[in-house]
């Protein structure tokens, strides 16, 4: 065999498993519950989240639907000029609201940071655990999130927070024409 052929194999390889990467993507955002908008309403405050522009957040607020209810960014602003953010979600775990910290602090810096801890004398189930893991956008806070899969914080396998078909993966019969 050639060193041109083995070039062309290596070369056929790698588009393969790209080709084989985009379609599971595909899959896995089909399938994952965080784009089933009407089952997990908050989905848009997530995307909204982390969809602001750099450094314009100087108050954030996170928690469970607590934080929802008694805060208000609108009236900091319209009294203050304060820029602030409600990053409460329903049900939210204090360890999530840990984690939507950290992933916020990829790209803000705010000067204060209300934590909200309601949800610490809670038992969520591992679905508001989940919603969020599913969500995370930063390798490294997933990377610390699958972490406490090993020290048995959750139910459901490593594997299944890393390829959300494998939790999912029935969901095709409830999927249908938009």
């Amino acid at each position: 065999m050639g060193r041109t052929q083995k070039w062309k194999q290596l070369v056929q390889a790698v588009a393969f498993l790209c080709c084989l990467l985009v379609v599971w993507s595909g899959i896995n955002s089909v399938m994952c519950h965080s784009s089933d908008i009407t089952f997990w309403a908050n989905t848009y405050r997530a995307r909204d989240l982390l969809s602001q522009k750099e450094q314009s957040i100087d108050v954030l607020a996170l928690g469970s639907s607590q934080t929802i209810r008694s805060f208000s960014p609108m009236k900091l602003y319209e009294d203050y000029g304060i820029s602030a953010y409600c990053a409460g979600f329903e049900r939210n775990p204090v360890m999530c609201s840990y984690l939507w910290l950290k992933e916020v602090l990829k790209e803000q810096s705010p000067r204060v940071v209300l934590f909200e801890v309601y949800m610490l004398f809670k038992e969520p189930s591992e679905a508001y655990y989940r919603k969020t893991i599913d969500s995370l956008n930063s390798p490294s806070v997933k990377k610390e999130a699958l972490q406490l899969c090993d020290e048995g914080y959750f139910e459901d396998s490593k594997l299944s927070y890393l390829f959300p078909i494998l939790k999912y993966h029935t969901r095709y019969t409830e999927l249908s024409e938009l």
